[in-house]
């Protein structure tokens, strides 16, 4: 099993709304984040813009290298991946981890968001399993919209911002689940 990186770039892009950085860069907008010396594999990312049609707004993102582990004899896969909701005050961070089974189907998804100096409203969703429904990523976009739809984050950036993570998370699933390969 591996993991086709350029195919997650092109699957993001490929979203209505959503239109990736440096995508005919010779990397498929994989690009070194401009924070880092390093050149390690690990500090590459998407840079990507959501235009939020609710909001009106356009909001920057960034996702990082995606690590994953294959299980022994290729019987799975587990893919995480760190995405930046880019924010002058600090980033927000949603960190997801899907698994995926010998045939590369998802089994499940989970993920964990972190507000910049609001942690009293970080999220924690359990996992999502192939078990409870037939779209994890439709139940994932389902349940992050459930927790954030009341809560007010301040300004209209950063509702707009914060509240497009179902959106953002369903997205990245997907992409996910197109660039799993056997």
């Amino acid at each position: 099993m591996k993991f086709d990186y350029n195919q997650f770039a092109q699957s993001l892009d490929s979203y209505t709304d959503m239109d990736v950085k440096d995508e005919h860069n010779g990397n498929d907008g994989w690009v070194k984040w401009s924070g880092s010396s390093s050149n390690s594999i690990c500090n590459q990312v998407i840079e990507y813009t959501y235009s939020d049609q609710t909001s009106g707004k356009t909001l920057q993102y960034r996702s990082w290298y995606m690590e994953t582990s294959t299980m022994k004899s290729d019987g799975g896969m587990i893919v995480s991946v760190k995405i930046d909701y880019e924010r002058s005050t600090g980033d927000d961070h949603i960190i997801l981890i899907a698994g995926y089974d010998v045939n590369g189907y998802i089994n499940f998804a989970q993920c964990s968001i972190q507000f910049h100096g609001a942690s009293q409203d970080n999220l924690t969703v359990a996992p999502i399993t192939s078990s409870d429904t037939t779209d994890i990523a439709l139940t994932m976009y389902n349940t992050l919209y459930d927790l954030q739809k009341n809560v007010d984050y301040g300004g209209s950036t950063d509702n707009a911002g914060r509240k497009s993570f179902a959106y953002i998370t369903q997205l990245h699933i997907y992409a996910m689940n197109a660039s799993v390969k056997v």
